[in-house]
C-alpha cells in the first residue's frame, strides 16, 4: 500500500472570469503597474512587469472600462510573471467593487 500515488485534497475553488483591463499595486510608496488575467470575489491573477515579492500587502487599483475602483491585497504567489493576489478584507464595499468587475 506504501506505494499507491498521493491523494491531492480537494479544495472548492471560487470561479474566476477572464478579463483584461490595467491594475495597479501600490506597495510601501511604489506603484506596479500589470493587467488583470482573471478575477473572482476572492481575488485576481495579474501579469506584471517585474515579480512582486509574496506576502506583500498594498493597494490594488482597478481600472476596468466603467470606473476605478480601490480593494487592499496580499500578494499570495508570483510565477514567472503571473501573480495571484488576493483580497485583504471582505468589506460589503470590496465584494460590491469586485462583483461590479465580474458582472
Amino acid at each position: 500500500m506504501s506505494n499507491l500515488p498521493t491523494i491531492r485534497k480537494f479544495e472548492y475553488r471560487l470561479c474566476r472570469i477572464k478579463i483584461g483591463f490595467n491594475v495597479d499595486f501600490i506597495v510601501e510608496g511604489l506603484t506596479y503597474h500589470g493587467i488583470c488575467k482573471d478575477i473572482s470575489n476572492k481575488g485576481i491573477r495579474a501579469e506584471f512587469d517585474v515579480p512582486l515579492a509574496v506576502g506583500s500587502s498594498g493597494l490594488l487599483i482597478f481600472r476596468p472600462s466603467t470606473r476605478v475602483l480601490t480593494v487592499a491585497a496580499t500578494v499570495a504567489y508570483t510565477r514567472n510573471r503571473q501573480t495571484g493576489l488576493v483580497f485583504a478584507n471582505e468589506t460589503p464595499l470590496g465584494l460590491e467593487a469586485t462583483t461590479e468587475v465580474i458582472d
